[in-house]
């Protein structure tokens, strides 16, 4: 599953073994592993639960970062104007570099419980803050889940994304998990401006379908490939709320509206292939017309 980035490891050298150990331990409760299943949104739920494995794996996607970071509240808007060119259906999605997003001193507060716990110096809070971690990379995965799946969550609960969330929670754990009023009160201080959670991420486009004898098929591009350059340019950047909130979508889509039929394109692309890794690979696609 999830793993601090490198960076990061130094820093929270006891919550990165907790991450590798105990956090793993979740794959053995049921009541958890149910309603996670049930809330987050696989785009094939079946074959994820065959290889959840790979999911809740040390090491595997997405990445943990330590900091205040910023989430994209709808990824997934589906664009079919450019098929006349390409000839593939697309989503924005997560790319390489995907990462959950922690606030530092909500990382700092389990790694300063873990060693209390470990040197058996336990403070009252500390089972609490242990839940609240737990809880909270969960609570976050449920939403990976979307952005991976291409499912648009805001969308789907009427404008409510943290509608699954909150009843995952429930399900997983007998109520919301909240965050102890006094910790609260120490996060705002650090940056009362943002001191939220959440997922954050480099954005690819994701094929969701390819038009047969399209120029996109004719190069061999399939349902699931990531699309995370076009002619060498990055379409994934990291958003926040604050830059305008340009997305990988429309960045691609002005490319492509630059080109004509006949044009020569180079595309990296990322597949899953075999489930759990990152194949990178880069492709020419001579452009053409699709009625």
């Amino acid at each position: 599953m999830v793993m601090l980035k490198e960076e990061s490891r130094k820093q929270f050298p006891t919550f990165d073994e907790y991450l590798g150990k105990n956090f793993l331990h979740v794959r053995s409760k049921p009541r958890v592993m149910e309603a996670f299943w049930k809330w987050s949104a696989w785009a094939e739920p079946d074959y994820w639960r065959r290889n959840y494995y790979y999911i809740f794996s040390y090491g595997s996607e997405p990445k943990i970062e330590v900091g205040v970071g910023s989430y994209i509240d709808s990824l997934c808007v589906l664009n079919d104007k450019k098929t006349k060119v390409l000839g593939v259906k697309y989503a924005v999605t997560p790319n390489g570099g995907k990462v959950i997003v922690l606030h530092g001193n909500l990382v700092r507060e389990t790694e300063e419980a873990l060693l209390r716990v470990r040197a058996s110096k336990k403070n009252p809070d500390d089972d609490r803050i242990l839940t609240l971690m737990e809880a909270t990379i969960m609570h976050e995965m449920v939403h990976w889940s979307y952005m991976v799946a291409g499912v648009d969550e805001k969308k789907k609960y009427g404008g409510d994304e943290e509608y699954g969330t909150a009843r995952f929670e429930q399900e997983a754990y007998g109520s919301p998990v909240a965050m102890p009023d006094e910790f609260r009160e120490r996060l705002c201080k650090v940056r009362p401006a943002a001191p939220f959670l959440g997922v954050a991420t480099n954005l690819a486009c994701t094929i969701l379908e390819v038009k047969p004898e399209s120029p996109a098929a004719k190069a061999g591009l399939i349902k699931g490939d990531r699309i995370s350059k076009f002619d060498g340019k990055n379409l994934g950047k990291e958003l926040n709320r604050d830059n305008g909130g340009n997305t990988a979508q429309a960045e691609f889509g002005a490319l492509l509206d630059q080109k004509q039929p006949g044009d020569s394109v180079s595309l990296e692309i990322h597949r899953m292939e075999p489930p759990g890794t990152d194949k990178i690979f880069t492709v020419n696609v001579t452009l053409g017309s699709i009625n």
